[in-house]
This record gives structure tokens, C-alpha cells and sequence, in this order.
């Protein structure tokens, strides 16, 4: 976020109108790709709504912008690693400094397909070692 965000708003976020902030993330969405502006549009909403609450600052004219008028959506791909691409992510895994459960769990999604927060919830009875089978229930 910083490297879209700090230095970049010549002005104080209560006083922008709808259009410098559509100005803004049209701008991001140039400059980046139309799914980083609506990533940003959510982060610097959630930020923004964060200091209202706080009574760090007033009103914002960014709350009246929905993520569907900024940018795109993100689409699944169909192109998946080539085994030797697994291979450099694996090894550079190894070689990171991450914690070792961090790992393991990165490690265990791309053997089985399943999502981080399926395999953090995972427990022994979810697999079958005889078979080779991710037995877990996945979420929709």
C-alpha cells in the first residue's frame, strides 16, 4: 500500500471530492493494472472507514465509491506451474527463512490443492496416508 499510497494524495482526504479520488485510482489502474486500483480502492476504504471511527477525521467522499465502479476483478487463471517451476518454488522454500510451519503449510497446499486456511485447519484424520488422499471438506 505504501508504494501507492504515501506521498501520492496532494491533499487532505477530507477535502477530495469524488472525482480526485476516482482521478487517483484511475491513475493506479494506468500506471498498474485495473486489479491493483481496486485492491487499493478496498485498503485505502477500509483505512479510511478505520479513521472515522476513530474520530480521526470526519467524512470522506471515498465511502460513496463501490469497489465495482474501480478497476476489475481479479480472475482465476487457467495455467498451472510445470512441475519444474514446483520444483524452484520448493527448493527456494527451503532455502527461506520462514518458519518452518509456514512452509510446511505452503509445501502441503501445493500437494493436495487445497486452500492455506483448509490445510491450517487440517488434522491427521483429513488425510489418508495409505491411499494418498486428501480426505478435507472444501470451503465454497
Amino acid at each position: 500500500m505504501n508504494k501507492h499510497a504515501r506521498g501520492v494524495l496532494k491533499e487532505p482526504v477530507e477535502d477530495m471530492t469524488i472525482q480526485d479520488w476516482y482521478a487517483y485510482f484511475d491513475s493506479i489502474s494506468a500506471k498498474y493494472t485495473p486489479i491493483t486500483a481496486r485492491d487499493m480502492l478496498r485498503r485505502v476504504k477500509a483505512c479510511i472507514r478505520f479513521s472515522i471511527k476513530r474520530g480521526l477525521i470526519l467524512h470522506c467522499q471515498i465511502i460513496h465509491i463501490y469497489p465495482r465502479d474501480v478497476g476489475a476483478n481479479s480472475v482465476t487463471g487457467e495455467r498451472v506451474p510445470s512441475i519444474d517451476e514446483l520444483k524452484v518454488i520448493w527448493n527456494e522454500i527451503d532455502k527461506s527463512r520462514c518458519y518452518p510451519t509456514t512452509g510446511n503449510v505452503i509445501k502441503l497446499c501445493m500437494l493436495t490443492g487445497a486452500r492455506m486456511s483448509e490445510v491450517r485447519l487440517m488434522e491427521k484424520k483429513d488425510l489418508d496416508l495409505e491411499k494418498n488422499l486428501d480426505c478435507t471438506q472444501r470451503e465454497k
